[in-house]
């Protein structure tokens, strides 16, 4: 214990002034002879007792007074008995949720002070409060946490300079994985006297801070106890008392676009699915933004605790990553919803040019569908076979808008400078090829472009196997076995679940709009076998297979580029693949994936990197965030994967990163085009990202009291209403517990019962008479 002013202590001293009275008034008494004296004798003897029990009692009373009155002036302060830290400085953390449920409202309703302003005031409270000298961390849960500062830092203002400027994110707050980089943090600060602060809404569900699980809980005190300074820990929620049930709120739960990318002017279809978290059923415009400018609209109905689907279809007509998004504005609710941040679905499409491919024919016809790539090229470009034929359709443009654009020649025409350009090279049942249009091939592919290669009957397979395969060094994956086959007892394609992009659409139902029709009804009559790769070789991997378990289709990587093998012909000598409806979604998977180069995902969850393929020649780019705020990226070189045949030095790629995707919207880079002559299409600035909030933050919900009470005593905890409850909590832990309201209680205590028992004391004592009655 201490005192405030420990000179006023000495004024208990004064406990003596009552005391000296009473012995003072003890010693001045004379004797008086009375004649009736003896009548007061008995009575003298009944109750000296209790007169000398009266007296010590009020003596007692009377000196306690000044000694609660200086006690009281002292202002004594309770610091237990570790003591206190004073005005010491202290290395603060501070967990803040910044997830996207923190943009609602804090006490549930639309409009108003948001949970995420409460918590940066309390924030901006706790700095401001800490002792001179001390150090801070702030930790932001929302997605993968992160600190608000670089490191952890002594500059209170900087601190709250980053506050200002800070916004609820797109993700869902991982409280564990914040809570160990708070630990892990403070284990590097520089104060022993250490505390940890958690500030959330504390939202229920799964994933959620309300929803932390028992072991993580556990495993979170075990991590404390083993800590040789373990902080003290405090949860101080945020969301107001009305925000424990979930409120009126619309979500845009997802916008599926194409998986791959789609040529220009082709019409694509767009749906946004819309959650209706409410109670009742709401009407809602939905309403399509691309690249910012609003493109179609419709209304929707959707029902309580239910969704519904927006569909719209737009043609994109430039090339390019192009942003998309659906927004959701409930028409009953003119003051909007409880979370407008997950109001709007994001996403992007990737649009590209019409992508040249050139077709050499091993087999030339002049008679209509007898060429070995006749049927191909169909395949290929079935719009433009259309508007030749007269049955293209009705287009938006009316042009042609396939998206591949083929040219085809025989082997005698191919020539070296033909692969200018090209995208994808087939070669279609070709005997050989000379040195020079070998070399000149070879160089394509590992240089980044794609090739397949057909079987058929023209294949020279004593050339193929020494020169195209040339013990696994060369372009053909496998090399070539036997035909095999024949028209009594003809092959189909194993029916599996097919995971190569190309592929992809024949994993569908049947019948729906995604399917690419039944691949396994085609009947194979001959194929060629391969052999299996030598122990040094690659040998690619099988994406397809026959069902006597021979492959069909076999992918490769080489250098830059990719090859895929063909075990059939691609005309219809042998198979009927070609008079099958699901040659052209074949076929086109297969064009459109050789033909585009794999770029990273531009549809992004919140705090995922967003990593751009740049051209050569380009040394920074410029990201722009949905903030409005650019920032310089440099652009970084990385080898491609290890199993890759490179042929060359230059087998690297050039990207641009950027990590601080935590913001919802669109995220966009920009750099100087290196290349006017457009030989890299799919290289075009700028480069668009998607970042969409988590559809589990759209349930702003929170615990109750009891339920935060559990939290707390499972983490081992305290639990506190308001950042003026922390810090009167903490300034009694810091400073102890000033005693002087109690004091003083006791004091006016004091001076009531010294009246009392003075009245009590003094009133006139009955005694007991010699006839039986009572004399005062």
């Amino acid at each position: 214990m201490t005192f405030l002013n420990a000179a006023l202590a000495f004024g208990a001293l004064a406990f003596t002034v009552p005391l000296i009275i009473h012995l003072l008034n003890r010693s001045r008494f004379k004797t008086v002879d009375w004649g009736a004296m003896h009548l007061l004798a008995e009575v003298v003897r009944t109750n000296q007792r209790r007169f000398r029990l009266d007296q010590l009692i009020l003596l007692l009373v009377r000196c306690a007074i000044p000694v609660l009155l200086a006690f009281c002036l002292a202002r004594p302060v309770w610091t237990g008995s570790d003591g206190a830290a004073g005005d010491g400085p202290v290395s603060l953390a501070i967990v803040l949720d910044d997830s996207q449920s923190m943009g609602a409202p804090r006490d549930g309703g639309p409009g108003g002070e948001t949970r995420f302003d409460a918590a940066v005031e309390a924030v901006q409270n706790l700095v401001a409060g800490a002792g001179k000298g001390s150090d801070f961390a702030v930790i932001r849960a929302g997605g993968p946490p992160v600190g608000l500062t670089d490191a952890p830092t002594f500059d209170a203002a900087a601190l709250r300079a980053a506050l200002e400027t800070a916004e609820p994110t797109a993700g869902v707050a991982d409280l564990p994985a914040a809570l160990e980089l708070a630990l892990g943090t403070l284990a590097g600060m520089s104060h022993a006297d250490r505390e940890l602060v958690v500030l959330s809404d504390f939202q229920t569900g799964p994933g959620q801070p309300g929803g932390l699980a028992t072991d993580a809980a556990d495993a979170f005190r075990r991590r404390l106890a083993d800590l040789e300074l373990p902080p003290a820990v405090t949860l101080l929620p945020v969301a107001g008392e009305n925000a424990t049930a979930a409120a009126e709120n619309l979500s845009v739960d997802g916008l599926e676009t194409p998986d791959r990318p789609v040529g220009a002017g082709r019409p694509v279809r767009l749906r946004a699915t819309i959650r209706n978290h409410g109670v009742a059923d709401q009407t809602v415009r939905a309403a399509l933004f691309v690249n910012g400018a609003e493109a179609g609209v419709q209304s929707v109905t959707a029902p309580a605790g239910g969704t519904v689907a927006a569909l719209f279809v737009h043609p994109f007509a430039e090339p390019g990553t192009h942003a998309v998004s659906v927004a959701a504005t409930p028409i009953n609710l003119p003051a909007g919803d409880a979370l407008p941040g997950d109001d709007v679905g994001r996403a992007t499409v990737r649009v590209l040019g019409r992508l040249p491919a050139l077709l050499v024919d091993g087999a030339p016809s002049r008679k209509p569908l007898a060429g070995e790539t006749d049927f191909l090229s169909i395949a290929l470009t079935p719009l433009s076979f259309g508007s030749a034929t007269g049955f293209a359709g009705d287009r938006n443009d009316g042009q042609p808008a396939d998206l591949i654009e083929t040219r085809t020649v025989t082997r005698g025409e191919f020539e070296p400078e033909l692969l200018t350009g090209q995208r994808l090279v087939v070669l279609a049942n070709v005997k050989d090829l000379s040195d020079e249009q070998l070399t000149a091939l070879t160089e394509y592919v590992a240089d980044g472009g794609s090739l397949l290669i057909a079987a058929g009957d023209r294949v020279d397979l004593n050339w193929h196997r020494e020169r195209l395969y040339a013990d696994g060094a060369g372009l053909l994956p496998r090399a070539w076995g036997a035909v095999v086959g024949g028209d009594e007892a003809p092959s189909r394609v194993l029916a599996e679940r097919f995971d190569h992009p190309a592929l992809e659409p024949f994993n569908a139902p049947p019948g729906s709009l995604e399917s690419g029709g039944d691949l396994t009804a085609a009947d194979v009559r001959r194929w060629m076998t391969v052999e299996d790769p030598k122990d040094d070789a690659d040998g690619g991997r099988v994406i397809a297979r026959l069902d006597t378990a021979d492959p069909l289709l076999i992918v490769e990587s080489f250098g830059r580029g990719t090859v895929v093998q063909m075990t059939t012909a691609l005309d219809a000598d042998w198979s009927d693949l070609p008079l099958r409806p699901s040659f052209v979604p074949l076929m086109q998977g297969l064009a459109a994936t050789l033909a585009t180069r794999p770029a990273p995902p531009s549809t992004l969850r919140p705090g995922e990197p967003a990593v751009a393929l740049v051209p050569a020649g380009v040394e920074a780019v410029a990201a722009d965030t949905p903030d409005g705020r650019r920032y310089s990226v440099r652009v970084t070189e990385e080898p491609l994967d290890a199993g890759s045949e490179a042929t060359n030095d230059d087998a690297v790629r050039r990207l641009a990163r950027f990590e601080n995707t935590r913001l919802p919207g669109f995220y966009e880079f920009n750099w100087p085009n290196p290349d006017p002559a457009g030989s890299a299409p799919d290289l075009i600035s700028p480069a668009r990202f998607a970042v969409a909030a988590d559809p589990r933050e759209s349930v702003p919900g929170t615990l109750d009291a009891e339920a935060q009470a559990g939290l707390a005593d499972a983490l081992g905890a305290t639990l506190v209403a308001t950042a003026e409850e922390y810090r009167a909590r903490d300034d009694r832990r810091r400073h102890g517990y000033e005693l002087w309201r109690w004091l003083l209680a006791g004091l006016l205590a004091a001076l009531l019962v010294e009246m009392v028992l003075q009245q009590w004391f003094s009133r006139p004592a009955t005694i007991p008479a010699a006839n039986g009655g009572e004399t005062r």
